[in-house]
């Protein structure tokens, strides 16, 4: 990861140095990686939204009652409930790599 890291930091340095030529392929490729990330990050929020949903459909509760209620022990420690639970972790991790891609 580290090597990943600093590889971005030297072309991040480079594409600043060199501004006002910019490379097409070198442009296109990041871009490229760019919204590959974002088709990924985008496909799995919509597998663990449809992970949720069918919790909330099998339960008749929404994951955030749920959560609510879990969380303050009303539920107990089934294995569904522990899946539930780790997918909305899921979930809000995916999310907040989103919002970094995105700017937001």
């Amino acid at each position: 990861m580290e090597t990943i890291v600093n590889q971005i930091e030297l072309l991040d340095r480079y594409i600043r140095t060199n501004a006002d030529n910019q490379d097409a392929v070198l442009s296109s490729t990041i871009n490229k990686l760019y919204l590959r990330e974002l088709r990924k990050l985008n496909s799995q929020i919509a597998d663990l939204q449809e992970q949720l949903h069918s919790y909330e459909l099998h339960y008749k509760l929404k994951t955030k009652e749920f959560l609510s209620k879990y969380e303050s022990g009303e539920l107990g420690d089934s294995i569904d409930f522990m899946e539930w639970s780790a997918t909305f972790e899921m979930y809000i991790k995916v999310m907040e790599k989103l919002k970094i891609l995105r700017n937001e």
